[in-house]
């Protein structure tokens, strides 16, 4: 209940921030233009609920970068790609304090129950079941009770927050492999820029790449223009089902005094 409570509270803010950028309200439908030709037909729609996907996953890692009034001069998005690749490294370096939260994970489900390995802020974090640890050097660990905010985190309630609102938005754009996985390409119609200011530099930018096999989503970005900066948020998916992605509890845990 307090997650739920929590994820409304998100989702709350994200709304009144997407109503307030704009000038005009709701979500308009797609341009009347005809569906890409390189998209099957049964895969040009973009449904609600996509989000559950997530859950029918064995595993994945993910990256995200999430925008509070990014100034740069340059959107860094997080990486395409594999999480070792030279892009990630690049976003990895990303400073703290600029405007930009980096977060990446590996999320195992075993049976039902949901394993994490989490690093947020330089802060690492590993949940599995109703156990959860904390690490500033990935060395030494202790327990703590931040599970349901760690978990706050995951892809799933993000992609609820910014792109589920939307789904009548999009339309199919082509047919591509986006992180070695067989995808479809939407993109915002024109007309979803109207929702937003386009005063300053910034420039509003809405994609995403769903499965077509499983329908969960790869990747994705929402950036709105606040005047000449940036706010929203994009993620990637990697590895989905690989038996190697794995979330071990640690085995170096210190007692915290009381």
């Amino acid at each position: 209940m307090r997650r739920k409570r929590r994820l409304a509270a998100l989702l709350a803010v994200a709304t009144l921030l997407i109503a307030g950028c704009g000038s005009a309200s709701g979500t308009p439908s797609p341009s009347a233009t005809a569906p890409a030709a390189s998209v099957a037909p049964d895969q040009r729609l973009l449904e609600s609920g996509l989000a559950a996907g997530f859950d029918r996953l064995s595993s994945y890692r993910f990256s995200e970068v999430i925008y509070s009034s990014w100034s740069g001069s340059v959107v860094p998005i997080a990486p395409a790609g594999s999480p070792g690749s030279t892009a990630s490294a690049a976003a990895a370096s990303i400073p703290i304090g600029t405007g930009l939260l980096r977060i990446d994970g590996t999320v195992v489900n075993n049976g039902g129950v949901l394993s994490v390995r989490l690093t947020m802020k330089g802060v690492q974090y590993v949940i599995i079941g109703s156990s959860a640890w904390v690490s500033i050097d990935g060395e030494l660990w202790a327990l703590t009770d931040e599970s349901s905010d760690v978990l706050d985190q995951l892809p799933a309630n993000y992609y609820a927050i910014w792109f589920e609102q939307h789904v009548s938005g999009f339309a199919a754009k082509d047919a591509s492999d986006h992180n070695g996985v067989a995808s479809t390409h939407f993109a915002a119609a024109d007309s979803m820029g109207n929702l937003y200011a386009t005063r300053g530099t910034a420039m509003f930018q809405a994609e995403l790449w769903v499965a077509v096999d499983g329908r969960y989503p790869v990747g994705g970005r929402y950036l709105i223009p606040t005047g000449n900066s940036v706010s929203g948020y994009s993620f990637e998916i990697y590895g989905a089902d690989d038996a190697a992605n794995v979330v071990a509890a640690p085995t170096n845990v210190v007692a915290v005094p009381s």
